[in-house]
């Protein structure tokens, strides 16, 4: 008895580790902190409330959905290698921090380094990085400068010391792993409250612009309400179901 509440004690640690890692870490607020900073950048531009000129494009970045009009300043586009002020300081600290806990998941059974990265709140930031790639801004390769430094120190650090709980703390180990896997179906429940921003101050191409209305996802779970949101869930959580049992059964094929 004493061992299996030894054990279920870190079950619980893992799910309420997972858990609270999940719920500070909230999009809408970062969202919010980048646009009140780009908000006082252009109003410093802007000091008598003029309205930069309109452009028709919409480019929606992953975790928000955009509506409304994007207006932005009239700069011209940055060249290559330019410096366009798109991240923090922190942001890029954050960025190093994400590479060196997602890639010591990575030696972790059950645990990948996209589930940490999605936990932590970066694993569309650094997708958004990546695709950006081709612009060829210093902001774009210094952040992933950032993560890809943070992997290496991650990989010669954080694996180590999992590799000795393993080997010292097995059964302790696998139940903390298993409440991790446990509690991130908190943070991977795909219906989101949206919270309406009237104006989105953003960076992009080197200007300042608005986004009127957007919508931006928060970490706030909802029910699904009834319709084709809930059926495209329901249809690739089945698909998702299938494709695991296809992977399992050609790996007990081959073990026997």
């Amino acid at each position: 008895e004493s061992i299996k509440g030894y054990l279920f004690f870190f079950i619980l640690l893992g799910m309420v580790s997972t858990i609270s890692v999940s719920w500070l870490v909230n999009p809408y607020d970062k969202v919010k902190i980048k646009s009140d900073n780009f908000e006082r950048q252009y109003q410093l531009l802007y000091p008598e409330g003029k309205s930069a000129n309109a452009s028709p494009e919409d480019e929606n970045t992953p975790g928000e959905e955009k509506t409304g009009t994007r207006v932005s300043n009239p700069e011209d586009k940055p060249e290559l290698f330019a410096f366009t002020g798109k991240y923090t300081m922190d942001e890029y600290l954050y960025a190093g921090i994400c590479g060196a806990i997602a890639i010591s998941a990575m030696v972790l059974p059950g645990i990948s380094g996209s589930l940490v990265l999605i936990l932590m709140g970066a694993y569309f930031d650094i997708i958004s990085a990546l695709a950006a790639l081709k612009s060829g801004h210093m902001d774009t390769l210094i952040f992933l400068g950032f993560f890809g430094v943070g992997i290496v120190v991650g990989g010669l650090i954080f694996a180590r010391l999992i590799n000795f709980a393993l080997k010292r703390y097995y059964n302790a180990t696998m139940a903390f792993l298993i409440g991790l896997m446990a509690g991130s179906l908190y943070a991977l429940w795909p219906f989101k409250k949206v919270v309406i921003m009237a104006r989105q101050y953003v960076r992009q191409d080197g200007g300042l612009g608005i986004i009127e209305n957007a919508r931006i996802y928060t970490n706030i779970n909802i029910l699904p309400r009834a319709g084709d949101q809930l059926l495209y869930g329901l249809a690739f959580f089945l698909v998702g179901c299938g494709i695991m049992y296809v992977f399992i059964r050609v790996e007990s094929s081959r073990a026997s």
